[in-house]
């Protein structure tokens, strides 16, 4: 059987986050529930329950960053991590639970951030959100990395896994992690019939998603002021949800995947399309 191979295609970018899907893994089946109890899945995909949700979550500060390492970072993250939990078991209706876990101590990544943001930061900075990754699967997830840690790294197979990346750092990119048999970017791009220059081979299958946030956005004015909202923005794609903006960035609708993003998290909403295309009514 040829060996499987993870992949990420970049959808729509926009200026201050972006929406990508990242393919690779196995799906986890719905658990059994009483009928009478609406059971919230993937977007506009029934095979993948999201009833109960773990957010595996890392503050990453790259090599020539260490300066700027917040102290504070931990209550930034929970903070924004328990509001979006709020808001998510207010949206979903029940129908699906957030939970999360933090990563102790900052991971003190082994490059500068250059090497992570590659050439250029545009679009949500998708490169620092997979190389990034990348090394915090290598180093918590993998019993080889030097951070390996056997509880944190541990995975129920009935929760829809995700990590979270508060970075020291430009970014604000997110996106699913699915599966394929196809062995290069240009055998997926041609099945999809993308071009293959949005097509990225990842090294990722702890989670089923991954998504990256400057830090500035949780801890900085004005951004904080609308920082959880950007920071769910990212994780909802994770779970599905693709940008509601056209290619000028002008928004479609008013919930948190377009304008709503821009608004505190207490203050925004998801759109009920999206909600009925996820199984909660």
């Amino acid at each position: 059987m040829p060996k499987l191979k993870r992949y990420l295609l970049l959808a729509v970018l926009v200026l201050v986050s972006g929406s990508i899907a990242i393919f690779f893994r196995a799906r986890v089946p719905v658990p059994a529930v009483p009928l009478s109890q609406p059971v919230a899945h993937l977007y506009k995909n029934k095979d993948v329950s999201i009833a109960r949700i773990r957010v595996k979550a890392f503050y990453a500060v790259p090599r020539d960053a260490e300066t700027r390492t917040d102290p504070n970072w931990k209550d930034e993250l929970s903070a924004a991590l328990e509001k979006s939990a709020a808001f998510h078991a207010l949206q979903f209706r029940g129908s699906s639970k957030l939970s999360y876990d933090i990563f102790p101590a900052p991971v003190l990544l082994a490059h500068d951030e250059a090497l992570y943001d590659t050439t250029s930061t545009s679009d949500g900075n998708p490169h620092a959100l997979i190389n990034v990754g990348e090394e915090i699967e290598r180093r918590v997830f993998r019993k080889s990395g030097d951070l390996y840690d056997e509880t944190f790294a541990a995975s129920d197979p009935h929760e829809y896994a995700v990590m979270a990346i508060l970075y020291e750092g430009v970014g604000a990119s997110g996106g699913e992690i699915y599966q394929t048999t196809l062995q290069s970017a240009s055998q997926i791009a041609k099945k999809l019939g993308l071009p293959e220059s949005i097509i990225y081979i990842v090294g990722i299958d702890s989670v089923s998603g991954f998504f990256i946030v400057n830090r500035n956005y949780l801890a900085k004015d004005p951004l904080a002021i609308s920082g959880t909202s950007v920071f769910y923005h990212e994780f909802a794609h994770t779970i599905g949800l693709p940008d509601l903006f056209d290619n000028n960035n002008a928004p479609f609708l008013n919930d948190i995947m377009g304008r709503g993003r821009e608004k505190p998290i207490e203050n925004t909403y998801i759109d009920r399309n999206f909600l009925k295309a996820m199984g909660v009514f």
